[in-house]
């Protein structure tokens, strides 16, 4: 007999207050619609063939919240049966208290000049000042002759430490914009002059090198075979910023846009074929580099299908995912991945490479590796991740 499954209708329910917090709930009753219920059922809940109905078990979890008054079904009454209601109300008294004001605490001095004599801080402030003061201390100070790095690296560096999981789940992106808010965010330049740090605009899709001088390398595809596919904008700045300083056979590097390539790969056969353009030489292979998530794992590998039908082979840069497993810190996944049927162990396969293996078990336990930690300083100082593209 199999075990009975442990319904996680204590998680559902933290998960939903959680997002009515987020969509900015303080009072009054907060409805929650049908599709925000199963959203929130995947994020705390892994199941497999052997497993009951999504359905059932969110049906169950809801006949039971009600039961205890925590929750009110839209439009049915209890029990459910195995019914999923439109929506929900939560009640009142579930409201998150908004927290009092806190005092901005002892900040680096240089921190504190750009506070503009700011002195109550909201949460996020607090733990944003303390996160970046606490990083000018240790790291800025040992090293005054520190690189300057792209915004999203030097937010990485600073926020993506378990510390920060719940307040800054995405850490490469807590500077961007306005930020968590404050003085600090209507100063930018200054900020980014003080944590070694300038913003990356998304890039014009790609950049070409070719076999002029390496100083000259600009636009024309005459040398390398190999296009480099790289997800995130600010890791591709500092790969094209690297590649214009070393030989290797790469010939362009593109910025993936996200799930935009899995879709696009289709025509590079097109694009780049022998007698497509006088001065382009055919795309033998393409290489991808993302982040070592569900989503980051299955772009690659959807693209790899589809490529494969018109003899093109999309693989790994094999170089920079072991740069990634050996300096990156495990974060939390971000919430509504699209994985589509794939498992964590097929993802991992199209790694193929049996050192990364242990990876499968980052996916199933809802974590992710941000490819920004291979960033501009590590791509400086090493030759190793481009061993595969040599």
């Amino acid at each position: 007999m199999n075990p009975v499954s442990h319904d996680p209708k204590d998680e559902l329910y933290a998960g939903l207050v959680r997002r009515a917090a987020a969509k900015g709930w303080r009072g009054g009753r907060k409805k929650i619609v049908k599709e925000e219920l199963f959203q929130e059922l995947y994020a705390v809940r892994r199941s497999s063939p052997e497993s009951e109905l999504d359905e059932t078990v969110l049906s169950r979890c809801l006949d039971a919240l009600a039961a205890e008054g925590r929750l009110t079904l839209i439009g049915v009454h209890p029990p459910l049966n195995g019914r999923v209601p439109s929506g929900i109300f939560l009640p009142e008294s579930a409201a998150p208290v908004r927290p009092a004001p806190r005092s901005v605490g002892v900040v680096h001095h240089e921190l504190f000049r750009l506070l503009d004599g700011q002195r109550q801080v909201t949460e996020s402030q607090h733990a944003g000042y303390g996160a970046i003061s606490d990083w000018l201390h240790t790291v800025l100070e040992a090293d005054r002759s520190l690189m300057d790095v792209p915004l999203r690296e030097r937010s990485l560096e600073i926020f993506g430490k378990r510390t920060y999981w719940d307040i800054f789940p995405e850490a490469e992106k807590v500077l961007d914009g306005k930020g968590f808010g404050g003085p600090l965010f209507n100063r930018a330049e200054r900020l980014h002059e003080l944590i070694r740090a300038f913003p990356t605009d998304p890039p014009n899709l790609n950049a070409h090198f070719s076999d002029l001088t390496l100083e000259k390398r600009s636009t024309s595809w005459e040398k390398g075979d190999v296009l480099l596919v790289v997800e995130n904008s600010a890791t591709y700045w500092s790969l094209v910023e690297q590649l214009r300083k070393t030989e290797h056979r790469i010939g362009c590097v593109a910025w993936g846009v996200g799930w935009s390539f899995s879709a696009a790969v289709r025509t590079l056969v097109q694009a780049h074929t022998d007698t497509g353009h006088e001065r382009r030489r055919r795309i033998r292979e393409v290489r991808y580099f993302g982040d070592l998530d569900k989503s980051g794992l299955a772009i690659p590998a959807t693209a790899a299908r589809r490529a494969a039908e018109q003899g093109l082979v999309v693989r790994p840069t094999t170089g920079l995912y072991k740069a990634l497993v050996r300096l990156g810190t495990a974060m939390p996944a971000k919430k509504k991945e699209r994985t589509g049927s794939l498992s964590a162990r097929e993802l991992v396969d199209w790694l193929d490479d049996p050192s990364f293996a242990h990876v499968a078990g980052l996916l199933e336990r809802g974590e992710r590796l941000a490819q920004e930690w291979v960033g501009r300083g590590y791509l400086a100082g090493s030759t190793e991740w481009l061993r595969d593209v040599q």
